[in-house]
């Protein structure tokens, strides 16, 4: 069964949700279990409390979304965490240099991008032992 590892999930596992239309990732923890459901945290909102999303176990499959903007989870892969920290240092690449004007070639996005990467390190996830 190609979603065994869902039925397998406990509570404080890292997993990871395609965004709307099935672009990029990003990894959540999982909050709690349901004999249907697995409730994970997105975040925290401006009062300090979790912000969740409910996705259906057998599945993974986001719950109470159109056909059009449904999410998925994905299962914490090496080669998926790799994706997911690449994509984030480009984004703060992106930002910085909308913010500070920056010229819009790609040469000096990766100049700024390999300048960036000792200081902004890997995202503040915690990584499974």
């Amino acid at each position: 069964m190609k979603n065994q590892w869902l039925q397998n999930l406990k509570v404080g596992d890292t997993v990871f949700r395609t965004r709307k239309y099935g672009t990029c990732s990003c990894p959540c923890k999982v909050l709690r279990l349901t004999p249907t459901m697995i409730v994970v945290r997105l975040g925290k909102n401006l009062n300090g409390n979790d912000i969740e999303a409910k996705f259906q176990k057998h599945t993974g499959r986001s719950v109470g979304n159109d056909e059009w903007s449904h999410q998925y989870l994905m299962q914490e892969t090496p080669e998926l965490r790799e994706k997911y920290e690449t994509f984030s240092l480009i984004n703060k690449a992106i930002k910085l240099r909308q913010t500070f004007c920056i010229p819009n070639d790609r040469a000096t996005l990766e100049k700024l991008i390999k300048a960036l990467e000792p200081f902004c390190g890997k995202p503040e996830i915690e990584k499974k032992q």
